[in-house]
């Protein structure tokens, strides 16, 4: 893990840096003790169902998984979206399909490539192929489907990490096989009351993404519905 760093925030048994994070970000949609605002839109990313389709469809790209990209505030243009729903619909079904849907990161105890890691040939396919779908909305539209097993890439949480696209993988996947960085997160998941509903892979994206956030890293994208 040379030239990667964790989040400051999980670096310590002393998560309550870490803990303040997620209040702020889920408090309001979970009603979380001692939330406070703002609301984040990301914070709905988890668990986003409002059609009711989302345990039904694990191997098909619906219109709620692309909307829930815009909680993220990364958009899926119409010429993407017509991609994505119709044109590659049977491409994408087959390589989700071959995906395990119950399997986390952290289950994978060897370092991850494309000749290894079905998900990461999802990646590279849609960054080819679909106009406008690049590592991070790609990256996005993987989680969503397998939301315990693969991590979101993003420039905030990437200068975090001090990581680049394969290092990134593999840095988390390293990262959340120690046993350390999951007891710190058992440890916040009590503390914050945070719902199941959360993975533990978002847990450390989230913390992450704060950390960054805080740290005023540039970024194009800010989360936080705006006051207007």
């Amino acid at each position: 893990m040379s030239g990667h760093t964790l989040p400051q925030a999980l670096s310590t048994d002393d998560v309550d840096t870490a803990a303040s994070y997620l209040r702020e970000y889920y408090g309001e949609r979970f009603r979380l003790p001692d939330a406070v605002p703002p609301r984040y839109s990301g914070a709905y990313f988890d668990g986003f169902d409002p059609s009711g389709q989302l345990s039904s469809s694990p191997n098909i790209i619906t219109a709620d998984d692309l909307l829930s990209l815009s909680l993220l505030s990364t958009p899926i243009n119409g010429s993407s979206a017509v991609q994505l729903l119709f044109d590659h619909r049977s491409t994408i079904q087959n390589y989700l399909e071959t995906i395990p849907t119950d399997r986390t990161l952290a289950d994978y105890s060897e370092p991850l490539s494309s000749e290894n890691f079905a998900a990461w040939r999802l990646e590279n396919f849609l960054t080819s192929t679909i106009p406008g779908v690049g590592w991070t909305r790609a990256s996005k539209l993987i989680a969503r489907k397998r939301p315990l097993l693969y991590p979101i890439y993003d420039s905030v949480v990437s200068q975090v990490l001090g990581t680049v696209k394969g290092g990134h993988l593999n840095f988390i996947r390293e990262s959340m096989n120690r046993p350390e960085i999951s007891n710190r997160i058992d440890v916040l998941r009590q503390e914050t009351q945070l719902s199941d509903i959360v993975p533990d892979l978002r847990i450390f994206d989230v913390v992450a993404w704060m950390e960054g956030r805080a740290r005023k890293l540039p970024s194009e994208n800010l989360e936080a519905v705006s006051d207007e």
